[in-house]
């Protein structure tokens, strides 16, 4: 009981802090988390989800608002090239730009795929590397969906009691991002 009384405060609290239009504050701050900015997008979609609103109008702006965040980001690398080059002397922008290279596209749908993972560095390696523009909006929409879906999914599951489901979703998410980080991006820790 205490864990649902910990929800509904939470609830209380994003509805405040998207104000009085939650489903605009929802995509302000969704495409905001999306670009470049230090907004943790996968606990707004989770949280999202105990706002009184249906899961499919979180769901789609949520998806629209983050290709619009992933676009910005891809603009940002594109036209702020001198600033990018000084972030390629950074550790994981120089994994995902050696990442980028060998996948291309398909880096963009990954990273945009799997939350918690670093897709805002993506955008602005796609943009740096000058990727096809409606190549990258595509598969940033098409990751959007399944990483947005996910995370609708467990908020859901939260909202609605189910914290095993909830949390064996989150426990197939770490094992499979730690999947990828050591077999994809071939790192050793």
């Amino acid at each position: 009981m205490i864990l649902n009384d910990y929800m509904v405060n939470w609830e209380t609290i994003v509805s405040k802090f998207l104000g009085f239009n939650p489903i605009l504050g929802l995509f302000v701050i969704m495409t905001l988390g999306t670009s470049v900015l230090p907004i943790p997008s996968e606990v707004v979609v989770v949280l999202a989800m105990f706002l009184d609103i249906h899961w499919v109008i979180i769901f789609w702006v949520c998806v629209i608002a983050s290709t619009i965040g992933g676009m910005a980001g891809y603009a940002l690398g594109y036209l702020g090239e001198e600033k990018v080059v000084k972030l390629k002397k950074k550790g994981k922008f120089k994994d995902v730009m050696k990442w980028f290279r060998k996948y291309g596209k398909f880096a963009t749908f990954i990273a945009r795929s799997v939350p918690g993972f670093p897709y805002k560095t993506y955008s602005l390696v796609a943009g740096f590397c000058e990727e096809d523009l409606k190549e990258h909006a595509l598969f940033t929409f098409a990751g959007n969906l399944i990483r947005v879906g996910i995370l609708v999914y467990v908020g859901g599951s939260l909202k609605q009691g189910n914290y095993l489901t909830a949390a064996l979703s989150v426990i197939a998410l770490v094992i499979f991002w730690i999947v990828i980080d050591k077999k994809i991006l071939n790192r050793k820790h």
